[in-house]
């Protein structure tokens, strides 16, 4: 278990404690138990007024509890208590199953009513790999309404064990020395994190294409680029993600060609599991809209100008490329840092100027644009 602590005197203090365990863990038959475990440890907050705010969610590689609280010494308490219980499977009571239940189907509903959340649902399946296309972190209502009190337990048991558990701090006191003071032969900072890794793999690309409306008359054009790759140490990790930021500084500045000025863009990331990423480029036109099959022109020729048009590396915008990385992981705040090294082994505090130029770089944009192609048919 890793305990990460950020000492702070403010009024209220903030626990997370992450789990390294999301949809990726799931077998055939129960998805969703990730997402239906973390609202039974959390059915304690239904029923209780001390805390100021507390939530969770699931993803594919983890799940979060966050807890927040007056930052007193036995409201602190109180809360490692709390997260104690939550590890060692204290608060999974049979009563709650069906409550729980319950609340993942409506989630599941609000997810189907909601656009964004169903046309993402449908689209990350078709750029996903194949041991996750079936893996929504939210579940299924099929699977949930069948998975028993007795798997829960089971999953709890096999996947909540000290090497898979993180907890994050802040707050005015020794955290570690609070959460060992009365089991220290039970909790101890003894082990590393483990991490799913997709192998043999470096750098591979797909894309999809969606469409929501943004305002009244405005539609918002997403283009989403699943990114999958494997990296042996910070160097390898560091440079993937300079050749990411350089194809999509180009990606932007070619499609901009094509639509006109009048176009905002924005770029985001989404970690699904360590090795493989979804990034979403979306934008809006003002003068102008596009259907589908538009949008889907407008990549392929923004794609084939790239790799027509892009030579030798860009200086310009390969020192760009590194200023964004650079800017990100500088400044990530305490929790996701702390995931970064948690999850992934990266220490993000390594992560200097003086770093990024000391790694050569000498990728090419085309073998990019080229993967790209060959995986999309083009």
């Amino acid at each position: 278990m890793k305990i990460y602590q950020k000492i702070q005197n403010s009024k209220n203090a903030e626990f997370n404690l992450v789990v390294s365990c999301g949809s990726k863990d799931e077998k055939s038959g129960q998805i969703g138990i990730s997402h239906l475990l973390e609202h039974m440890n959390l059915a304690f907050a239904k029923q209780t007024s001390h805390w100021i705010n507390v939530s969770g969610y699931t993803t594919y590689e983890y799940t979060q509890y966050s807890i927040k609280c007056k930052n007193s010494l036995n409201d602190v308490k109180r809360v490692i208590e709390k997260l104690k219980n939550i590890i060692e499977g204290k608060e999974l009571l049979e009563s709650n199953l069906s409550g729980a239940q319950n609340d993942v189907i409506k989630e599941i509903l609000e997810q189907r009513e909601n656009s964004f959340f169903s046309m993402r649902n449908l689209l990350l399946p078709k750029i996903l790999p194949d041991s996750l296309r079936e893996k929504m972190p939210v579940g299924n209502i099929f699977d949930i309404k069948k998975i028993s009190y007795a798997d829960i337990v089971k999953y709890q048991e096999d996947n909540y064990s000290f090497e898979n558990i993180a907890v994050f701090s802040k707050c005015k006191y020794d955290v570690e020395e609070l959460f060992f003071e009365n089991d220290k032969i039970n909790y101890k900072n003894q082990l590393e994190s483990t991490c799913i890794l997709i192998p043999d793999v470096k750098l591979s690309i797909w894309w999809d294409v969606a469409q929501l409306y943004y305002e009244e008359n405005l539609k918002k054009n997403i283009i989403y680029f699943s990114f999958k790759n494997s990296f042996a140490n910070l160097h390898e990790f560091i440079s993937q993600e300079v050749q990411k930021n350089y194809f999509f500084l180009k990606f932007d500045f070619y499609l901009t060609k094509l639509v006109g000025n009048n176009v905002g863009a924005t770029l985001y990331e989404n970690q699904i599991v360590k090795g493989v990423s979804i990034y979403s480029y979306e934008f809006v036109c003002v003068n102008k809209e596009f259907d589908i099959d538009e949008i889907t022109l407008l990549v392929e020729t923004a794609l084939e100008e790239i790799y027509s048009l892009e030579f030798d590396l860009d200086m310009l915008t390969l020192e760009k490329s590194k200023e964004i990385v650079f800017e990100k992981y500088q400044n990530m705040n305490f929790e996701d840092k702390g995931k970064m090294d948690f999850l992934y082994g990266i220490n993000t505090g390594l992560i200097t100027r003086k770093f990024l130029s000391q790694i050569p770089f000498s990728f090419s944009i085309k073998g990019i644009v080229e993967m790209i192609m060959k995986n999309e048919g083009m």
